[in-house]
């Protein structure tokens, strides 16, 4: 550090020296995280859309707030005993009647049991006929139950 701004600024420098020490932890920390391998491999798994009786066991607020017409809010809380992605709507627009997919942001990874939130700019209310919510989950087989990637397999 620059031994002028440390004799004439001390307290400068001990905060520099708090806040690169942290980084230098946090990257420490990152490095060991991010070269560890996955539990299991993702590419086992496939994305898949929920189901109807899935979607039926999320709790879901969605709509326009009363001061705003143009940001769609999303609120989810997931129900489920697995993680899932709420990546967006598709939405069937007044003027086309093909759906178009509209993207969330962020996109939501829900955890079991917790709850997300996220919204779309710029979707007039007075633009929209109809929604529907898109949610995915990971499975090794299309037929299979969903599953949480990340966790590790217990073999018995």
């Amino acid at each position: 550090m620059n031994t002028f701004l440390c004799n004439h600024k001390p307290s400068i420098c001990l905060k520099l020296g708090r806040v690169l020490s942290g980084v230098l932890l946090l990257g420490v920390y990152l490095g060991g995280v991010v070269g560890q391998p996955l539990p299991r491999t993702l590419s086992q798994f496939k994305e898949v859309q929920l189901s109807s009786s899935e979607m039926g066991q999320l709790e879901l607020q969605t709509g326009w707030p009363k001061d705003d017409s143009e940001t769609f809010l999303v609120r989810v809380k997931n129900n489920l005993k697995f993680p899932i992605n709420c990546k967006g709507l598709s939405v069937e627009f007044k003027n086309n009647s093909t759906p178009t997919p509209v993207p969330l942001v962020p996109k939501l990874y829900i955890a079991s049991s917790l709850i997300k939130q996220g919204s779309i700019k710029n979707l007039g209310k007075d633009k929209v006929k109809s929604y529907v919510l898109v949610c995915t989950c990971f499975k090794k087989d299309a037929n299979g139950p969903c599953q949480n990637p990340l966790t590790k397999e217990i073999k018995p």
